[in-house]
C-alpha cells in the first residue's frame, strides 16, 4: 500500500505555507457591522423627527388656513358681529383668580363660520373644533373737516383662531395646534 503525503507546511490547493488563524478578521467584521447598525439606528431616528417636524408644519398650516376663514367670515359680516362692551380689551377681563378670556369662557362674543364655509373653501381636512372669530369695534371722534359737529369714524378689529384638526371639539382653553390672526378695518 502505497500512501500519500502532504507536507504539512504547504496547503494543498495553493500551494501556499498553512498559518496559525488570529481570528483578525471576524473583531473587524464585527466592528464593522457594529458601526453599521449604528447608522442604520441614526437615520431611523432622523427619520421619525423629519416625519414629526412635517406633521407639526402640515398642522400648522391648516390651523392657518381655517383661522383665515374665520377671519374673512367676520370681516365679511362685521357690523353684524361687533362686541359692544367696554373697559379693556374685548377679549379679556380680569377676574379674582386672573384672566378669563371671552373666548373660553363667555362665549356670547363667539362666531364661527358655518360649515358651508369650510368646505367652499377647498378645505377638505375634518376639524373637530371650527374655528372662531369675534369683532371689536373701535369709534373714534373726529372733525367733519368743515370745524363742525365731531362726527364718529367706526372702525373694526377682527380677531379670529384657527385650530388644527387634532384639537378636541369644545368650549374649554384648546389642546393641540391654535393660529391667532387680527384684522383692522376702516
Amino acid at each position: 500500500m502505497k500512501q500519500y503525503h502532504q507536507p504539512p507546511s504547504t496547503h494543498a490547493l495553493a500551494g501556499r505555507p498553512v498559518h496559525a488563524q488570529q481570528g483578525v478578521v471576524l473583531i473587524i467584521s464585527l466592528i464593522m457591522l457594529g458601526l453599521l447598525s449604528l447608522m442604520a439606528a441614526t437615520s431611523l431616528r432622523n427619520a421619525g423627527l423629519t416625519e414629526n417636524l412635517a406633521n407639526n408644519v402640515r398642522t400648522t398650516e391648516l390651523a392657518t388656513r381655517a383661522a383665515e376663514i374665520a377671519l374673512r367670515y367676520c370681516e365679511t359680516n362685521a357690523a353684524d358681529f361687533v362686541v359692544t362692551d367696554s373697559g379693556g380689551p374685548f377679549w379679556s377681563q380680569k377676574t379674582s383668580k386672573g384672566v378669563l378670556t371671552y373666548w373660553d369662557s363667555d362665549r356670547k362674543y363667539v362666531n364661527m363660520p358655518p360649515a358651508t364655509d369650510m368646505q367652499q373653501s377647498g378645505l377638505r381636512v375634518t376639524f373637530k373644533r371650527r374655528p372662531e372669530c369675534m369683532v371689536e369695534s373701535q369709534v373714534k371722534a373726529t372733525q367733519d373737516g368743515t370745524g363742525g359737529t365731531p362726527v364718529e369714524d367706526v372702525s373694526y378689529v377682527v380677531t379670529a383662531r384657527g385650530f388644527g384638526p387634532e384639537v378636541a371639539n369644545g368650549t374649554g382653553q384648546p389642546d393641540g395646534t391654535e393660529v391667532w390672526l387680527q384684522s383692522f378695518i376702516d
